[in-house]
């Protein structure tokens, strides 16, 4: 065998020694993509989504609206024993949904929120004091005596977890604990009874209220929770809570520039009616990572 011959074998058995473990280590094309993928997910940022209904209980002292449910039934008495004048306002129920984004430890949540009607609507024959120095009164048969407010809201929360937040594609276990504060922007209307009036600010005169008195008014709160797996990858969560709200310009428009308010009796100021308290909130939500 000529030198030649060699040299050729030799280069042969080289490139075949430094081209055989490179094979035996090549990827097909779908495990290259698979790679690459499982690298991506790991470097991504997941956020995670969870929708939610609630139901909110809590407490309010609306001193103003109390003084004048006072004011009305000391010149307004049911002719019946068994029936009944306005009732003051302590408790509000409401049902609230929206939707939460979570990304870390933080949780930010837009949601709507829908009171159920606080106040009294009372039907009956009744006894209306128009002097009471006098005692002349006068008798309404079949009347409808009614004081009704209706609120709801938008509202934006942000949360931050201080343990055991939720982690994307797994499943939560355990108790988790929270707490953070949110804004809100919230309408309210006031439903009397007809042929109630107010009075024009502007001028003093006395209208009658023709339809509802209405307005609006941002809302403030601070709240903690904690939330708890329960089925199927659904959680439980309580939420204690404070809202400061109060509506103080309730009022109905009687032109273009002037508004009708309901006024104090005693300081001739609009009525306001604060709706601020505690407020506990059970919430059903599921999350999901996008």
């Amino acid at each position: 065998m000529s030198s030649r011959e060699r040299l050729v074998i030799f280069v042969i058995l080289l490139i075949s020694m430094i081209l055989l473990p490179l094979s035996l280590k090549a990827m097909t094309e779908q495990e290259v993509v698979d790679e690459f993928l499982a690298k991506y997910e790991h470097r991504r940022p997941h956020s995670m989504v969870a929708p939610y209904i609630s139901l909110s209980y809590g407490k309010v002292e609306p001193k103003n609206y109390h003084h004048f449910v006072d004011a009305t039934n000391f010149l307004v008495k049911p002719v019946s024993t068994s029936g009944s004048t306005l009732d003051g306002v302590f408790r509000i129920t409401s049902f609230e949904g929206g939707c939460s984004i979570v990304s870390s430890r933080g949780m930010i949540s837009a949601g709507l929120s829908y009171w159920l009607t606080v106040g009294s609507d009372n039907s009956g024959d009744f006894t209306v004091y128009t002097d009471l120095s006098l005692s002349t009164y006068e008798l309404i048969s079949d009347f409808e005596f009614r004081s009704e407010i209706k609120v709801w809201g938008v509202y934006l929360d942000y949360q931050y977890f201080f343990m055991n937040p939720p982690i994307p594609f797994t499943r939560q276990t355990g108790l988790s604990l929270r707490a953070g504060g949110g804004i809100g922007y919230y309408g309210a209307y006031w439903n009397l009874w007809d042929g109630f009036g107010g009075v024009r600010l502007d001028t003093g005169d006395f209208y009658e209220l023709e339809d509802h008195l209405k307005g609006s008014s941002p809302g403030f709160h601070l709240s903690a929770g904690v939330e708890y797996p329960v089925w199927n990858g659904f959680l439980i969560s309580t939420d204690v809570k404070y809202l400061w709200l109060e509506f103080d310009k309730l009022s109905k428009k009687v032109s273009p520039t002037y508004e009708l308010y309901l006024v104090d009796d005693e300081t001739q100021d609009p009525v306001k009616i604060d709706f601020s308290g505690p407020r506990i909130n059970f919430t059903l939500k599921k999350y999901f990572t996008l």
